[in-house]
């Protein structure tokens, strides 16, 4: 029984440590998604007017998101406090947290897409061609490393 409940709660640290790394990798990318979640605009040029309303879109919705993240920064805090705090812990008890959490998430993930839309809806045919360009490239690449990343031996090692 003492088994089962440390793997419990070793699991749901490892939640909790986990959700917090994707935060902070979400926020490091301002959003997800890159760029505040308008990554495919790299290598777009686009015109003065068209950056002005990408901003008044990234602004706005960060006035939307900001309360979300606080109030996900919270239900962490819980979470942490919660697993690290004296006496037992059970799944049921992390549970209505873990929802919440799932909630706050898929609000923010709305938020993205919301943005996303409005900001391409923003760009010409020609410059949605060249964002797929530019992302079936970086796809190449992508494939690429991984292909050389699978062939390289243990550690890093070449044979000699």
């Amino acid at each position: 029984m003492r088994f089962r409940t440390t793997c419990i709660a070793i699991a749901a640290f490892g939640f909790v440590a986990l959700s917090m790394a994707s935060q902070a990798l979400a926020q490091a990318h301002e959003g997800g998604w890159g760029r505040g979640g308008i990554g495919f605009l790299r290598g777009v040029n686009l015109s003065d007017d068209q950056k002005a309303k990408v901003h008044q879109i990234q602004t706005a919705s960060w006035e939307q998101t900001k309360p979300l993240i606080e109030q996900l920064r919270q239900v962490h805090k819980q979470l942490a406090s919660q697993l690290l705090g004296p006496g037992s812990v059970t799944a049921a008890q992390l549970q209505p947290l873990v929802q919440q959490e799932e909630q706050l998430r898929s609000k923010l993930n709305a938020q993205r897409l919301e943005r996303t839309l409005e900001v391409r809806a923003l760009l010409t045919p020609e410059q949605l061609a060249q964002a797929g360009s530019v992302h079936a490239r970086e796809q190449l690449h992508d494939q690429e490393r991984s292909l050389l990343r699978t062939s390289s031996p243990p550690g890093g090692a070449e044979p000699k």
